[in-house]
């Protein structure tokens, strides 16, 4: 994973054990302690300057039963051996687990950035209505026992219209199967969640929202971009270029004349052309930076920077689903890159 201040766990108080004590290790170190998470490191060899910033070091070779009782651990040997062993005993065991630059093994299509209350639910549910950009890795979590439905949506392609999706959900609660429903990204920013919870709430019917990652945080973080940094954003905002009805909502872009702010933009490929149209007429500086996160966290994950004035052409590179940041962090990891020790 790219560098960053923050970390994509969401867990109280966690303990974490770092696995590695190179200068990658180093980095992640300065970001648990930046960042007030205790943390325990095993390795063979130690980087100096990390014994300021961790007592708790063991000098040795991971062993699988290193682990016990830790939820969270940080893979930074950069040794597959060690990979290996991590992945092996993650299969049986509930286990976040982040290898780094390695975002294949820690994107938001990873089951290990689930919360564990999420993991529990999946593998106990009845019924799974999934979205269509719930991963092959994240389903593979369900058993085969239960009973999974498809009910994705994406632009021009609906499978089910929302008020059929309400229904079936109405169908199983009525026949006493507990239903786990499964959206990504981030169902409660611009998704349909708090329409489901409605319609269920007005039915009677029992309902629990587990929190999740939120892909409009997270997308950046994979993609090494610190939604607030000092001197560089003291604020965010996330807006969608696409509203209800397939209509288009550009009334955000006048946040991009904000000093020190960050604005995500979410479903807002397909409105490039309208949205750098805007900016022209509210005279938004051309020079603006931004980047397009394509596929966060998967294999395929693809990040172009580039500026406004440039977005038009930059952006035919880009798929979907993708995600827009504007604003000078996008530049952050040049900062970082620069404070790395030599």
């Amino acid at each position: 994973m790219n560098n960053r201040k923050t970390l994509p766990i969401l867990l109280t108080k966690p303990h974490v054990l770092l696995i590695g004590a190179g200068k990658v290790a180093l980095q992640k170190a300065g970001v648990l302690k930046y960042n007030n998470i205790s943390f325990s490191i095993i390795s063979k060899t130690i980087h100096p300057k990390l014994k300021d910033l961790c007592t708790d070091i063991q000098i040795k070779s991971f062993k699988t039963k290193d682990i016990q009782n830790h939820l969270i651990v940080i893979d930074a040997s950069s040794n597959r051996k060690v990979t290996k062993k991590l992945l092996k005993y993650k299969k049986k065991h509930p286990l976040l687990l982040n290898v780094v630059d390695q975002p294949k093994m820690c994107g938001l299509g990873d089951p290990s950035l689930l919360t564990l209350k999420a993991y529990n639910i999946l593998k106990s549910a009845d019924v799974v209505l999934y979205d269509h950009l719930i991963s092959d890795e994240i389903m593979s979590i369900v058993p085969k026992k239960t009973k999974k439905i498809f009910v994705g949506k994406e632009k021009g392609f609906h499978t089910k219209p929302q008020d059929a999706i309400n229904k079936l959900i109405h169908k199983y609660i009525k026949k006493d199967r507990s239903i786990a429903r499964m959206k990504s990204g981030d169902p409660f920013i611009f998704g349909r969640g708090a329409e489901e919870l409605f319609y269920l709430t007005q039915k009677g019917i029992n309902t629990e929202v587990i929190p999740g990652i939120s892909s409009a945080i997270a997308a950046p973080l994979m993609a090494g971009i610190p939604i607030t940094a000092s001197d560089y954003s003291n604020a965010f905002t996330v807006v969608s270029a696409h509203l209800k009805g397939n209509s288009i909502n550009l009334k955000w872009v006048e946040l991009l004349k904000k000093k020190e702010h960050t604005t995500i933009v979410l479903m807002g490929l397909s409105r490039i052309s309208e949205i750098i149209k805007e900016s022209l007429t509210l005279d938004i500086d051309p020079k603006i930076a931004c980047a397009i996160i394509s596929n966060a966290s998967r294999k395929n994950q693809t990040i172009i920077t580039t500026t406004l004035e440039n977005l038009e052409v930059s952006s035919k590179k880009a798929s979907r689903p993708a995600i827009l940041v504007f604003g000078s962090v996008v530049d952050y990891s040049k900062t970082l890159k620069e404070s790395e020790p030599s």
